[in-house]
């Protein structure tokens, strides 16, 4: 007799890309115990977000480079998140040379922006990603 199971893993730090349909295409995994994830989607439009972590608060900053923002977080009964949806920010995000961080109060992650980052950017853009998923 064969079993087949499946068992959930968080992914070890650093970048995934996957231009699957179904999958969430632009990852950074932390590895921390909070599983705390920057994610970077393209439907409805391009968008990143940090989710998971163990932060508290009704505002993050995102510091890209040297620009920094305000920003509201998202909290919802499964989870919360800080997400970065106005264009201006998801283009810094895109085009970051340098570090990219989010911050609420003392809880902090930063990224160190590689080439994965520009390839998402303009694979999203030219429609590349989504198609199967986008109805």
């Amino acid at each position: 007799m064969f079993f087949a199971g499946c068992t959930a893993k968080q992914p070890s730090s650093g970048w995934q890309y996957d231009r699957g349909p179904y999958a969430i295409p632009l990852r950074y995994s932390f590895d921390d115990p909070e599983h705390t994830d920057f994610v970077g989607i393209c439907i409805p439009k391009r968008s990143f977000s940090i989710v998971g972590g163990a932060w508290n608060g009704d505002q993050f900053t995102l510091t890209v480079d040297d620009n920094s923002w305000t920003l509201p977080t998202w909290q919802g009964e499964e989870g919360h998140s800080l997400p970065v949806e106005l264009d201006t920010q998801v283009k810094a995000i895109a085009s970051a040379k340098r570090h990219i961080v989010f911050q609420v109060g003392n809880w902090r992650r930063e990224i160190k922006p590689e080439p994965v980052l520009a390839m998402f950017a303009v694979d999203c853009s030219s429609g590349k990603l989504g198609k199967a998923v986008a109805r």
